[in-house]
């Protein structure tokens, strides 16, 4: 397969450009995401990864969230509302949920929110 750590990936066999197909890692790794067959034929950026290798190596993006009218009294409401946000960013990047990770957390300004997004790369820059 080309894809260390990987086990067999026969099932993926086939597909066209643009095709996603299921990431199956060999015991002790995880996959980042999902397999994206590019138009050489060839697999983009998913990889498997040893998680503890790979906890040093993340990339950071923080944003203000700006005019959301959502509910967050509650410890509850915000907590429920962070949880949408992991999971719309780890489908967003194709990315298994665990090599995501968010922070939602209320901004000084109304109806803003702070948001801190971390992914676990291989290849990002130190």
């Amino acid at each position: 397969s080309g894809i260390s750590g990987s086990a067999d990936l026969s099932h993926c066999a086939g597909l066209r450009a643009g095709d996603y197909c299921k990431l199956l890692c060999q015991l002790g790794f995880r996959p980042s995401g999902d397999l994206r067959c590019i138009e050489s034929g060839d697999w983009g950026e998913a990889f498997c990864y040893n998680v503890a290798e790979a906890v040093g190596h993340a990339a950071v993006l923080n944003l203000r969230l700006v005019g959301l009218s959502a509910s967050t009294s509650s410890e509850q409401e915000r907590e429920a509302a962070g949880t949408a946000v992991h999971h719309a960013v780890a489908s967003f990047l194709h990315a298994s949920p665990d090599m995501v990770s968010t922070e939602l957390e209320p901004s000084q300004e109304a109806f803003s929110f702070d948001l801190t997004v971390r992914a676990l790369c291989n290849k990002c820059a130190s």
